[in-house]
């Protein structure tokens, strides 16, 4: 290569601006010392949240950009991921969690995985997204605007509205009292020690159950399925 291009080649590589990258990933880490409950307020993105034996709450997001249409920018949303934050704050007994950010019209998605306390409440909205709970005994209170939902609990109440989508909950049967699953358009399904209950219809389906336990289930979605197995 002769003087001339590699000067060329120098001048091109300093005046050309570093790029954001079109991901980005926040974590941080709290004491679980005197939470009895989490909150997740998520946008959108998809949220796997496991109960853990530990005393800590641990908590990782993955920021994406994405293209909102054909004329969004994605470098406006690169930009949007350098400046987000991930916001926490404790009240009380309660830890809430969030992405904040300076822009209300939001070009990425979040990944949410959380570690907590199995025996803390989770307490979860979430606009759209699919989510996952597992090891939990401390109970679920969420709402989801569209997206699959699968609870493996080990107790607690469980309360679960979606507008759109799937959910399911898998639960100790001895742990339970009340049980109500329904779905406005799509099927209610309720197994006990693998027997099926009872319950009919495609358009409001809803299928009820009582058991010995203290606890209660309620779940339901507007459109799509809603199945509980206790076991």
């Amino acid at each position: 290569m002769n003087r001339t291009w590699t000067l060329v080649l120098i001048a091109a590589l300093v005046g050309t601006p570093a790029l954001a990258s079109d991901s980005r990933t926040l974590a941080d880490s709290f004491s679980a010392g005197g939470l009895e409950r989490v909150f997740l307020d998520i946008g959108v993105g998809d949220v796997v949240v496991t109960g853990t034996t530990g005393d800590r709450v641990e908590v990782e997001v993955i920021l994406t950009a994405r293209r909102g249409g054909l004329f969004s920018s994605k470098r406006k949303a690169e930009r949007e991921i350098e400046e987000a934050t991930l916001d926490s704050h404790v009240g009380g007994s309660k830890l809430s969690l969030s992405i904040d950010s300076p822009s209300s019209d939001r070009r990425f998605e979040e990944e949410w995985h959380v570690e907590l306390p199995g025996d803390l409440l989770v307490k979860m909205d979430v606009g759209v997204g699919d989510v996952s709970i597992r090891r939990i005994a401390g109970g679920v209170d969420m709402e989801c605007g569209v997206g699959d939902i699968l609870i493996e609990a080990e107790g607690g109440e469980i309360s679960v509205e979606a507008g759109v989508g799937e959910i399911t909950v898998r639960a100790p049967i001895d742990a339970y009292g009340q049980v109500e699953c329904a779905a406005g358009v799509g099927d209610a399904r309720l197994t006990v020690n693998g027997e099926k209950i009872g319950g009919d219809g495609f358009i409001g389906a809803e299928v009820e159950w009582e058991g010995d336990g203290d606890a209660t289930i309620e779940i339901e979605v507007g459109v799509g399925d809603a199945t509980i197995r206790l076991n």
